[in-house]
């Protein structure tokens, strides 16, 4: 308990330092889609799951694995129960999240639990309408976090590139890269989960309204429509 509260101490002091002198950008929510409060039934989207895992986890599902055991009980109820603190900041929700990481570093089945951290950190303390040098550079973190471990919610990956692009953190170029390959691995899954909306959205064919009362469809028709953009995005940043 003393090393955590070092550890969260320490990250607290090296996060501080830069504030006095820090830009802060405040986003109009009708221009930037970060800047829009998400759909309620999507903060608690985490996708853990088969495009998650390696190989070798992938072969030991179902056999009672005592590391998938300990890093659910453990890794995932440490995590989502930082949902429920209301009283603590972004700063501190992030050391937490990556000292959960930290102590499941060699666990097989950790990629799906950095997938949840992404959804955590992003959807629930990271991207709102202000915009810091120090807030993006966590953003840029749970990016890359996302890329690396095949995340699919290409609505929440835009969002994100999206809050990069303020003052051009990264470069459009950058940008347009993660935008193509966030595109690719959401298409994939689609292609497994919902071949036929995946289709029709291509083709401009939305859902009709009674489809739209299942959670799972408009999670689907969320994710393909950002697809859409962020291919959009890597096509611009291509021409330009």
């Amino acid at each position: 308990m003393k090393t955590r509260r070092l550890y969260l101490s320490v990250c607290g002091l090296l996060m501080a330092a830069n504030m006095s002198t820090a830009q802060v950008f405040i986003a109009d929510s009708a221009e930037y889609r970060f800047a829009m409060p998400p759909d309620e039934v999507d903060l608690n989207y985490s996708p853990m799951g088969p495009s998650s895992l390696d190989s070798a986890a992938m072969s030991r599902i179902g056999s009672g694995d005592r590391e998938l055991e300990h890093l659910m009980r453990f890794g995932n109820t440490d995590l989502f129960s930082l949902k429920e603190e209301s009283d603590i900041g972004w700063r501190e929700a992030d050391g937490e999240v990556r000292l959960i990481l930290w102590r499941f570093e060699g666990n097989p089945y950790v990629n799906g639990l950095r997938q949840s951290a992404a959804s955590l950190m992003l959807w629930h303390y990271l991207l709102s309408d202000t915009v810091t040098a120090e807030r993006q550079e966590a953003v840029a973190y749970y990016v890359d976090m996302m890329l690396n471990t095949l995340h699919p919610d290409a609505d929440l990956l835009e969002r994100a590139l999206e809050y990069l692009s303020i003052w051009d953190t990264w470069s459009p170029e950058r940008r347009a890269a993660a935008a193509r390959k966030g595109a690719k691995h959401a298409r994939e899954m689609m292609a497994k989960q919902d071949e036929s909306l995946l289709d029709r959205v291509g083709l401009g064919d939305w859902p009709k309204a009674e489809e739209m009362k299942s959670l799972e469809k408009k999670r689907h028709y969320r994710i393909m429509k950002a697809v859409l953009r962020l291919e959009h995005m890597a096509e611009n940043a291509a021409s330009n």
